[in-house]
């Protein structure tokens, strides 16, 4: 079952969109179970809109304000005026403008599965970046992700041609460049010196085919809510959402490897030599 802290907070935050709730929610209990604890100086690597660092926060997870960096301009944008971040940077995961060892702990939600061609330039990034010891924390799709939404193998009783239809266009829709096995990523942190100390499995089929479901056209209605800004209305709507998903959760007794998504946990122990020239500037 989702515990209630976590549900509230998603539910609350993203009541006009309620697929993102529900992923948010899961997530976030995973960060609590991973007993998540950024030590400063804290990168969040694809800070978005700063949303995630907010309900980060706002969970009590994360104590001390990150800098942010993000390749888009419109995100970086909204993080500004969000305000959750100490600096916000516009940047490349590929090419980060910091130098060796600045940062204690990166944070890196959903964004290494949106790189383009691979992911051995961004994590190089991350530990040239990483002081020794540093850790970094990241939540990634694997490559069950597909079969967690459900919708997929049902389309495929039909057609696989449908199937791959639908994958491609929520790939392309989601930015997903990189869906690898728990193993393969785990294999990924660790040629570029991250040990892995931890995976958490989540995001299975149950909470898959109401996620689907619930990211259908018909249900983007609900973005209309956004512009009601009334913290009391907001309430009543995360409340009505919190009942549909308590659920939604993950099942104890479902096999890991049917899982969407994993939250890994690494920590640099090694250094590794960057062909990227260190920034004269650490931010």
């Amino acid at each position: 079952m989702l515990r209630d802290k976590p549900l509230t907070i998603a539910t609350r935050t993203y009541f006009w969109k309620p697929a993102v709730a529900l992923f948010r929610a899961i997530e976030l209990e995973h960060y609590r179970r991973s007993k998540f604890n950024a030590t400063y100086p804290i990168l969040d690597l694809g800070c978005g809109d700063g949303t995630v660092a907010h309900i980060l926060r706002e969970a009590g997870l994360l104590q001390q304000r990150p800098i942010g960096i993000d390749i888009s301009r419109t995100a970086v944008r909204r993080a500004k005026a969000m305000d959750e971040h100490l600096l916000i940077i516009h940047g490349d995961a590929n090419h980060l403008p910091f130098q060796d060892n600045s940062f204690a702990s990166i944070m890196c939600n959903g964004v290494l599965c949106s790189v383009p061609n691979g992911v051995e330039r961004a994590l190089s990034e991350i530990n040239r970046v990483l002081m020794s010891g540093g850790v970094l924390v990241a939540t990634v799709p694997t490559d069950k992700f597909a079969d967690a939404l459900v919708i997929p193998d049902l389309l495929s009783q039909m057609s696989e041609r449908l199937r791959a239809s639908y994958v491609n266009r929520w790939n392309r829709r989601h930015g997903h460049h990189s869906a690898y096995s728990p193993e393969r990523w785990k294999e990924e942190f660790e040629k570029r010196g991250l040990t892995v100390e931890s995976i958490y499995p989540f995001f299975f089929p149950r909470a898959g085919l109401l996620f689907g479901v619930l990211a259908m056209h018909v249900f983007r209605i609900f973005g209309l809510l956004r512009s009601i800004r009334n913290a009391r209305f907001a309430g009543l709507a995360g409340r009505a959402w919190s009942c549909v998903f308590r659920t939604a959760c993950l099942d104890p007794r479902t096999p890991g490897d049917k899982a969407g998504y994993v939250l890994i946990v690494g920590k640099k122990t090694q250094d590794l030599a960057s062909s990227v020239e260190s920034a004269s500037s650490p931010y």
